[in-house]
């Protein structure tokens, strides 16, 4: 059972936040991330410093949360006062027959004596959760000084977080899977988002290990891994830009995690915590700007076994959050947008174009009294097409993959619609013509996916996971504010 959130949780004088939207006259912010435009108070406007806001006797905490909620601004890392210190954080490495990664972790773990700063690496506790050659792994923990917490039997990755937790008795824990390599300041970085009491949990960006001449599989996850979120830094939950973080690395608050991890998955329990976390009214964040190394699986039957995991935990988690965790979530025009995959030629080319200028000709009319520019109205109509256009071709390609094509031999409309939405979740993903034989492997992704997702829904899982709903409908969830919605104007003031 997740910790709620503290009702009354002010920012700390001093906390500076930096603005991420494009700031325009009068006082505008414009994101094309969700997309929306606000507009800043005269009073608000005032206590701007360049590109950051502090607070202090003359600005609260709620302007400062309200421009972080709205993905507007996000933590100033130099500026956050108050942060967590490292000797307060232990680190706990959940294994299971990885002895070399193990090593390569606990190696990039100890401070380096080139670092001014460095002073005793943070404690580590790695749980083996049922080796087949537990001495293997002994034998690393010895080597670098680390504590042992050996389970009997195999609980899987959410069971073996929390054994390890529930011993922990510092304020904060470092989750860290084996495959996963950072160093000290990748921690004290992500320890200083913690400076904010809302903030239970952060994650990093979790990238592929570079090695030359690598397996396609991994120079693939080297560009396109499932692990990375992405490069735009904001608040994870359902219907944002980040829905969910791997656990793959987290850093939060060790009382928050105590006990929160849903055992009964083996799959999808980092959506499932950060999602009731969310509901409980925490804030967890994804910074980006903290980079941390994964291995990839090395063949291809493991990576596509990998990916029919991840799919498999859809049905499972629809059936727990409903349908928070739609494939696609519409407004009538977005579903405009996605029935060009199934249109007539002639109409399929024209939909998109056509919803492109009728949504900037709406935005140019509602934000008139703005004064934006034209290229600020055509920015967020392109973000809007562009995100429908990818979760349609998605829900296609990736969710609705085999039973297209069990229908493909005998339907023509099936066909249409396999071939197009692959051919579009191709083509936004596609950045150099060099790229296309590796980016074929999408297909064997989206199709291992799918099969997991079949697997998942045929063990008890919710058919949701594969209905998109219509935003604003009863079947729609209630409050939430991605960013397929189109831009809305928001005013903030003291």
């Amino acid at each position: 059972m997740t910790v709620s959130a503290p009702s009354e949780t002010p920012l700390p004088e001093g906390f500076r936040v930096r603005l991420t939207a494009r700031h325009h006259r009068h006082g505008v912010l414009e994101s094309s991330l969700r997309p929306a435009v606000a507009r800043m108070s005269p009073s608000v406007r005032a206590l701007l410093e360049g590109d950051s806001v502090r607070v202090g006797e003359d600005v609260g905490t709620g302007v400062v949360r309200r421009l972080m909620e709205l993905d507007m601004a996000v933590p100033w890392p130099d500026r956050l006062p108050a942060a967590p210190a490292l000797e307060d954080l232990t680190v706990v490495v959940p294994v299971r027959d990885r002895p070399a990664g193990l090593d390569r972790l606990l190696r990039a773990l100890a401070p380096r004596a080139r670092d001014d700063r460095a002073a005793p690496g943070p404690p580590v506790l790695v749980v083996d959760d049922a080796s087949a050659d537990p001495r293997s792994i002994d034998r690393v923990v010895r080597a670098h000084g680390a504590r042992l917490l050996r389970l009997p039997a195999n609980r899987g990755p959410a069971g073996a977080r929390t054994a390890g937790i529930a011993t922990v008795s510092t304020p904060y824990v470092a989750l860290v899977d084996s495959d996963v390599t950072l160093g000290p300041a990748d921690l004290r970085r992500l320890l200083a988002e913690l400076a904010d009491p809302l903030v239970a949990a952060v994650a990093p960006r979790v990238r592929a290990h570079s090695t030359p001449a690598a397996h396609p599989v991994v120079r693939y996850d080297q560009r396109w891994g499932a692990l990375d979120l992405g490069t735009v830094p904001g608040l994870v939950g359902p219907g944002r830009r980040v829905s969910y973080v791997p656990t793959a690395c987290w850093v939060a608050r060790t009382e928050v995690l105590r006990g929160g991890f849903d055992e009964t998955l083996r799959v999808g329990e980092d959506v499932d915590l950060a999602w009731r976390l969310v509901d409980r009214g925490w804030w967890v964040r994804y910074v980006p700007e903290v980079v941390v190394r994964h291995a990839s699986r090395p063949g291809l039957r493991a990576w596509c076994r990998q990916h029919a995991g991840y799919g498999e935990s859809s049905g499972p988690l629809a059936r727990r959050h409903g349908p928070l965790l739609a494939p696609a979530r519409y407004t009538v025009g977005g579903l405009v947008v996605a029935a060009c995959l199934v249109a007539p030629a002639g109409w399929s080319t024209a939909i998109p174009p056509g919803v492109f200028a009728v949504t900037a000709l709406r935005l140019r009319g509602r934000l008139a009294p703005l004064g934006l520019p034209p290229r600020s109205v055509l920015r967020l109509a392109a973000a809007g097409l562009r995100a429908n256009l990818e979760q349609s071709s998605a829900l296609v390609a990736r969710y609705w993959f085999w039973p297209l094509v069990l229908a493909a031999p005998s339907s023509r409309r099936a066909r249409r619609l396999l071939v197009r939405g692959v051919a579009v979740d191709l083509a936004l993903r596609l950045r150099h013509p060099a790229d296309l034989p590796l980016l074929a492997l999408r297909v064997v992704e989206n199709a291992a996916f799918a099969w997991g997702t079949v697997r998942g829904l045929a063990r008890g899982g919710s058919m949701r996971a594969l209905l998109p709903v219509l935003i604003g409908s009863r079947a729609g969830p209630r409050g939430s504010s991605g960013r397929r919605r189109p831009a809305r104007q928001k005013y903030l003031s003291r």
